[in-house]
């Protein structure tokens, strides 16, 4: 009864230390062109924003439809 336990957690157990290493690994290794490349993102992501909210605007500054 304790064997038919024991030895699937061990196996269950290796495999997530195996997995867990792996991602701890990962991360590790990229971490160094991290920050570099999410400054990146946000500049093209604000700059696509502008565009969108200069596109957006009407000639009344309201948008697409006037106001009342």
């Amino acid at each position: 009864m304790t064997r038919a336990f024991v030895f699937p957690m061990l196996v269950a157990g290796i495999l997530m230390l195996i997995l867990g290493g792996g991602l701890f690994y990962g991360t590790w290794k990229g971490s160094a062109g991290f920050g570099a490349s999410e400054i990146k993102r946000v500049d093209r992501t604000m700059a696509q924003y502008g565009t969108v909210a200069e596109q957006g605007r009407g000639r009344d500054g309201y948008g697409s439809r006037s106001r009342p």
